[in-house]
């Protein structure tokens, strides 16, 4: 983990934040929580801020599923989310840029996904002209066989669609159907099927870097030796 961490950051040098969408360790054990860390602590990257999406990892399994208490801890977040809604969704505000983070977990229970969607439409439209960068862990269009998740993608996917860029993880591969970007964590290959037809598909372990100028740029690279393998851009003009 540190030793990927400080690849990035060689990669990366100039770089402002770091931005997640989930499952950073394995799901509710205190170790491995404490294990990244100290891995995070001792890289070259720490010292930059995190962006950070809950992903189902992050939460213990059963039926009163929880967000673990030592994940919170590590992550500060602004208490701007939807009211009543359980979990960390939240919003910060650069010059030119708003992220957007979803927690994507509680949202199988009808009034918490109606509450967050009304709160998401408004937090897109107050973003007061910046880009719009929303993170999510479960995708609104799956990425492999198997992912789908009916629920994000019945509720999310219109109001999703005015997004600037949708960044999400869960499914192991690396998608792209723009705005909605499925960034993978590993390179275990899936079959594809597919309810519509993506711009781009790998299964290669990738990393994004985001940009703004005078337009917002996002550059997928191979993780394995840091080459873009895709790119798309943004302009509000």
């Amino acid at each position: 983990t540190r030793a990927d961490y400080d690849t990035l950051a060689a990669r990366v040098p100039q770089a402002d934040l770091v931005a997640q969408v989930g499952d950073w360790m394995d799901r509710g054990q205190f170790y491995y929580y404490q294990l990244l860390l100290r891995e995070w602590t001792h890289s070259d990257l720490y010292g930059l801020p995190v962006i950070a999406t809950p992903g189902n990892h992050e939460y213990s399994k059963g039926l009163n599923k929880s967000l673990s208490s030592v994940w919170e801890e590590a992550f500060d977040h602004p208490a701007n989310g939807p009211a009543g809604v359980p979990g960390v969704s939240y919003y910060i505000d650069l010059p030119s840029i708003r992220f957007i983070t979803i927690d994507t977990n509680p949202l199988t229970r009808i009034q918490y996904l109606t509450r967050t969607l009304t709160w998401l439409r408004e937090a897109m439209y107050t973003a007061g002209g910046r880009y719009t960068v929303v993170m999510m862990h479960h995708p609104v269009l799956a990425a492999a066989k198997g992912r789908a998740n009916v629920l994000i993608y019945s509720a999310f996917r219109h109001a999703l669609g005015e997004a600037d860029l949708v960044l999400a993880g869960h499914d192991h591969s690396y998608m792209r159907r723009a705005p909605f970007i499925v960034l993978n964590t590993s390179g275990r290959p899936k079959p594809q099927r597919f309810h519509y037809t993506p711009e781009v598909n790998d299964s290669v372990p990738v990393y994004g870097v985001l940009t703004t100028n005078r337009s917002l740029t996002f550059t997928i690279h191979r993780l394995a030796d840091g080459a873009v393998i895709d790119s798309m851009y943004v302009n509000h003009d």
